[in-house]
């Protein structure tokens, strides 16, 4: 009788994902119940309010910021309807490629990302979902108020306002 053990070798990550000290006293939210909300440069212009979602399938660009960004109704494309939370239909004007530029000025990411432009009340802006998280390979930490990405020769980061969150929140009441 022959018997085989093989011990699988672990996989590392590419990088290391540090964030604050472990210390729960350093953390912003301590109950991790707090949006995520960040600041981004989307097609050359700073955008704020912009919600950090990971439960969501589609990156969301409101009706509103696409005019207010200088964009006409001709560079949309064709776009599937989406659906959301109560299962009830959400106008979707089309889809647009944009640049998106994540990070500070020392470590910024490029990525080209297709957002919904969709028409339907939200109090932010755009909504980073699953989709810019994985072409980002994004790590979001709840309780620290930070996004972080893989850079290069570094790890770009994403701090999350809380002001603007609770502004957010109130104006979604």
């Amino acid at each position: 009788m022959y018997c085989s053990t093989s011990i699988k070798k672990p996989r590392f990550s590419p990088w290391n994902i540090r964030f604050l000290n472990v210390n729960e006293q350093e953390a912003l939210d301590v109950e991790g119940h707090d949006p995520l909300i960040v600041l981004a440069k989307i097609s050359s212009f700073e955008v704020k309010s912009i919600l950090v979602e990971i439960d969501s399938s589609v990156d969301i660009l409101t009706v509103y910021t696409f005019y207010k960004l200088g964009f006409k109704d001709a560079k949309l494309k064709k776009a599937n309807p989406v659906y959301g939370f109560a299962n009830q239909p959400i106008i979707v004007k089309g889809s647009v490629i944009l640049s998106v530029f994540l990070g500070d000025m020392e470590y910024m990411l490029k990525k080209i990302v297709e957002f919904l432009v969709v028409h339907h009340p939200t109090a932010y802006n755009p909504i980073f979902e699953e989709l810019i998280m994985k072409l980002t390979k994004m790590v979001v930490a709840t309780f620290y108020m930070v996004v972080k990405f893989p850079m290069p020769t570094n790890e770009g980061y994403m701090k999350c306002d809380q002001k603007t969150a609770y502004e957010c929140h109130i104006a979604s009441l």
